[in-house]
């Protein structure tokens, strides 16, 4: 990417690569949401990628695929600059490794491919709004284990312009459907109010099947500027929405009711509306819930931002929690990216100033009951400019932040910053990257990994297996261990068959001297 050309980001096993490990900017445990940081921690580099270079503004979009996670890279220079690529990273179970880049068919100078990703199953949709003609939408396709492009999707509207964003928001429903977002669509003269345009695969292309549109298009609302399938339905993100308050956002649902095709079914606004809330800039689902970020609501402190969570309930989606931010700040931009995975919610914050000026946050939520405890929070370096947290996305037991600013392999570059939100080696109920942090000498390699899971043996941790273990040790010999037992804990118990015997023994004296 070019100085000055798309520069700034939009309104149980070991962890990863210990290159990529993360610092934690809070150990919120479970309870109110609004519970105070902890102080900021030494910080990670970004997960490797090739080709990296300055001013990609690498991460700026992220999105589960297939067996991996994809990246944007939207300013990626090919054969012109600013072109854009997507970097695919394949789960490896301990790690996420780059797998393919994928680039444009057609590279067109500052099309910016990838500003937008979705995929499921075999079928990934990739927005390119910038393109020549008002925009268009890479479909790609898994084979062999790698994507290819199959179809490029754009719009056969008659009043199409350059300044419509085909491609701006994209989602796939799980049999292939793609929604593209036309923010900047001008409908019945209304300038930027916004349509949706959906396509399925037919007959093996791909074709148009309706346009979907608000019940009364406002100009600049940018209807489906941001989108995510939940079960067969369709939300569309109106940030700009002014129904309740000048810009106070909504979300429409649509459903494909048959024979009169896709129909609105329900709009939500804030259940506090509030002018300039963005409630809609960013969508996202997974089963029967839909996370909505509003990053400029008021309600824990002015522009500081919030997440809400609904819940699909007999047809209708229903609020379940508001997600807050830890220490409310104004224009820390709370919301303006979010991603849920099962019971886990995860909410970005790129204006976050705890790891310097705009470094920005991810933080990390458990939905236990209708409300969401904080897990832990991710910064980057703190040089600030990053804007970690312009996007976010969880994969596997993988946390996901992208820094489009960040300056890791060099200035701008951008950087994808990962965290295992899974494992406790130990069974401490604490996550093993929480532990770490916050207690030094806990990992004196600097693997990623506890020492007292590499070590099992040694019992009193100082790093050695010596006669103190072997004291310990001796302490719970010749005795069962488990509930209900002396030894609750099986402390000394290394082969794991419920029993302090010899066969434990011979294991400590295995593994006699400095912990390796």
């Amino acid at each position: 990417m070019q100085p000055g050309v798309g520069d700034q980001p939009g309104r149980g096993k070991s962890p990863i690569p210990w290159s990529a490990r993360l610092s934690l900017c809070a150990l919120l445990t479970a309870g109110s949401a609004m519970a105070g940081d902890a102080p900021l921690v030494p910080v990670p580099q970004a997960l490797e990628r090739s080709d990296a270079r300055a001013y990609d503004g690498f991460a700026t979009a992220i999105a589960p695929a297939g067996d991996g996670v994809m990246v944007a890279c939207r300013g990626a220079d090919g054969v012109v600059d600013n072109s854009g690529a997507v970097h695919f990273f394949r789960d490896l179970g301990e790690g996420l490794v780059q797998a393919q880049k994928i680039v444009p068919a057609t590279p067109e100078l500052r099309a910016e491919y990838g500003h937008s990703i979705a995929a499921s199953g075999s079928i990934a949709a990739v927005g390119v709004p910038l393109a020549t003609g008002g925009g268009a939408v890479s479909v790609l396709s898994l084979s062999g284990g790698s994507w290819g492009q199959s179809a490029v999707l754009v719009t056969d509207r008659i009043d199409s312009t350059e300044a419509d964003a085909f491609g701006e928001s994209v989602a796939v429903r799980s049999d292939g459907l793609i929604a593209v977002g036309v923010p900047g669509a001008t409908v019945n003269g209304e300038i930027a109010a916004g349509v949706v345009e959906l396509f399925a695969p037919v007959g093996g292309d791909w074709t148009r099947l309706t346009t979907l549109t608000a019940a009364q298009p406002v100009g600049n609302d940018r209807f489906g500027a941001s989108l995510a399938f939940v079960e067969d339905r369709l939300v569309v993100g109106v940030p700009f929405d002014d129904a309740s308050g000048p810009d106070a956002g909504a979300i429409v649902l649509f459903q494909d009711l048959r024979k009169q095709g896709w129909t609105a079914v329900q709009v939500v606004v804030p259940q506090a509306p509030e002018i300039l809330g963005y409630f809609g800039r960013r969508v996202a689902s997974d089963d029967d819930r839909v996370v909505v970020g509003a990053p400029r609501l008021d309600t824990a402190a002015p522009d500081a931002g919030a997440a809400i969570v609904l819940r699909m309930i007999d047809g209708q989606l229903v609020p379940e929690t508001t997600i807050l931010p830890a220490v409310p700040r104004a224009y820390d931009d709370f919301g303006d990216s979010v991603a849920i995975q099962g019971d886990r919610v995860a909410v970005g914050a790129p204006a976050d100033p705890r790891a310097g000026v705009y470094a920005g946050a991810v933080r990390l939520y458990d939905l236990d009951g209708g409300a969401a405890s904080p897990v832990f929070c991710m910064v980057t370096q703190g040089s600030g400019y990053a804007f970690m947290g312009t996007a976010v996305g969880m994969v596997g037991p993988w946390l996901l932040g992208g820094a489009p600013l960040a300056s890791s392999a060099g200035e701008y570059s951008g950087g994808l910053y990962v965290a295992d939100a899974v494992s406790d080696c130990d069974g401490s109920g604490v996550l093993d990257i929480v532990e770490i942090w916050n207690e030094p000498g806990s990992d004196t390699d600097g693997n990623g990994i506890l020492d007292r899971c590499e070590c099992p043996a040694d019992l009193v941790p100082d790093g050695v297996v010596n006669g103190v273990d072997l004291g310990l040790y001796l302490v719970y010999a010749g005795s069962p261990c488990g509930g209900g037992t002396s030894n609750p804990d099986c402390v000394g118990d290394f082969d794991g068959d419920g029993e302090v015997r010899g066969s434990d023994l011979g294991l400590l004296l295995a593994a006699w001297g400095p912990c390796q």
